[in-house]
């Protein structure tokens, strides 16, 4: 798959704030830049939109209250050709995105991690 794959970045968040930062420098930090960031709140009651505004991010709403709701959010939102999904409670490896993209070809369309730091 190219180096040139534009990525976005989806993290669903409720109430992370002392985690979205370390998760956002991680994934800031990947080996193939993410195309986009897309943060989606479930309407927190701490910083977590404060501290992930500290960085090059689009906030979005969900009023789903479910993951998979605000997963959905970030979808329709997303601009990149591939979607990749993390929670502020991980931090990704270096390389997650590029090891994520290269599986990609016609006959591979999904990819599923298992690791969170």
């Amino acid at each position: 798959m190219s180096s040139q794959a534009k990525i976005s970045v989806v993290i669903p968040v409720k109430n992370e704030a002392g985690k979205i930062e370390r998760c956002l420098e991680a994934v800031f930090n990947q080996s193939h830049k993410p195309h986009e960031m897309i943060v989606v709140d479930g309407h927190s009651t701490d910083k977590t939109v404060e501290n992930a505004r500290k960085f090059s991010v689009k906030i979005l709403y969900a009023d789903y209250h479910t993951r998979a709701g605000a997963c959905k959010i970030g979808v329709e939102s997303a601009k990149g050709d591939f979607v990749a999904f993390t929670d502020a409670d991980c931090i990704p490896e270096k390389s997650w995105l590029e090891n994520q993209i290269e599986v990609f070809n016609e006959r591979y369309i999904g990819v599923g991690g298992f690791k969170c730091v």
